[in-house]
């Protein structure tokens, strides 16, 4: 299974031509068609057709590609073992074509264990052109049955703030190799539990036998930020198969920590080591919940009385953000704070703005 942290996964089949699988995924988009920068962000929505399951290192060459602003021009991706296919938006112009090509391979040659060539093509040759190539009327269904390319957002603050990287790990344990490393499957499964709200203390002396009991929701925990109430934790399906991949790997029985120290089974990790996983982890949500208020801004939507700051923070990853953020919004361009006038400079004049608590 393959994930990104970049791109919202949407629709994924098969087509009746040769019942070949593909994916829909969109992403926000600061470029036109013809690589032109916009100052206001958009929805890119476009397709990967792909022989078997989508792989990992095609999602991650993409997103090296949308890092480089060379995604926007493209509808459709068709993955061959060794080329890929990118078919361009009919508005792309024929100027624009050898910036794109040079982009992607610069995207592809960051990898040199992907020898991919690059092909482009118009969609409107997809659609007006006959060929032999296996895929082509896999890529001409797709293309005809969804609207790919880019598009304004309408949606509200609640519906944009949902279109945000995933809070899960941005790996699972389908993706084998990254496993061979018991400590980033362990770090990962932390993780995952402060994810859900489970606090550094409990992870740190939980058992095999308490993990079970919370996975059942009979374990008396007490999320982060639930004022010392005990809350039963629904754990995912996700979380879940981290730590069943853990503790299988590691022959864990039912009374040893689910955390051990690495030179004392009997003994749970010591409290720096955790806590040095725990500042990584609370890194990462920092990032995403700034990420977030930046393309708020960047829509026209930046932080009003209306929106609960506190409750945005607190749902992403506790009460530790609030100054972070706090420091982001004011600082960020073009930001003013209620109450403050902008000079004609862009600068603004203090007032009697409210701060975010």
């Amino acid at each position: 299974m393959s994930v990104s942290l970049v791109f919202q996964y949407g629709e994924q089949g098969w087509t009746d031509a040769n019942e070949a699988e593909y994916q829909i995924l969109s992403c926000l988009q600061w470029k036109t068609e013809n690589l032109h920068s916009l100052e206001i962000a958009t929805r890119q929505k476009f397709a990967i057709l792909s022989k078997g399951q989508l792989e990992q290192s095609m999602v991650d060459l993409v997103e090296r590609a949308h890092s480089l602003g060379a995604l926007s021009p493209v509808n459709l991706i068709v993955a061959e073992v060794d080329q890929i296919f990118l078919f361009l938006g009919s508005g792309v112009a024929s100027t624009t074509i050898a910036t794109v090509e040079s982009l992607w391979n610069k995207a592809v040659n960051v990898n040199k264990d992907e020898p991919w060539a690059i092909r482009l093509a118009s969609v409107d040759e997809l659609a007006n052109v006959d060929s032999d190539l296996d895929f082509w009327p896999d890529a001409q269904e797709i293309l005809q049955s969804h609207e790919l390319g880019l598009s304004e957002f309408t949606t509200t603050v609640e519906e944009l703030l949902a279109y945000s990287p995933p809070m899960e790990p941005s790996l699972s344990v389908d993706d084998g190799a990254e496993f061979s490393k018991p400590d980033v499957l362990r770090d990962l499964c932390i993780h995952a539990l402060m994810s859900h709200g489970v606090r550094k203390g409990e992870i740190l002396s939980m058992t095999v036998r308490e993990y079970h009991s919370l996975v059942r929701g009979d374990f008396p925990t007490i999320k982060s930020g639930s004022e010392n109430k005990p809350v039963p934790v629904e754990i995912s399906a996700q979380t879940a198969n981290l730590l069943s991949e853990h503790i299988a790997n590691m022959k864990f029985t039912e009374d040893q920590y689910l955390f051990p120290s690495s030179r004392d089974a009997s003994r749970h990790i010591a409290f720096h080591n955790l806590f040095h996983v725990y500042a990584s982890w609370r890194e990462e949500q920092i990032n995403k919940v700034l990420e977030n208020f930046y393309v708020m801004q960047k829509l026209g939507h930046a932080p009003q009385q209306d929106i609960d700051v506190s409750r945005l923070i607190k749902e992403r990853m506790g009460h530790q953000a609030l100054e972070a953020l706090q420091c982001f919004v004011e600082t960020s361009a073009g930001y003013v704070k209620p109450g403050q006038q902008q000079g004609p400079d862009g600068s603004s004049n203090a007032g009697s703005g409210t701060s975010i608590k």
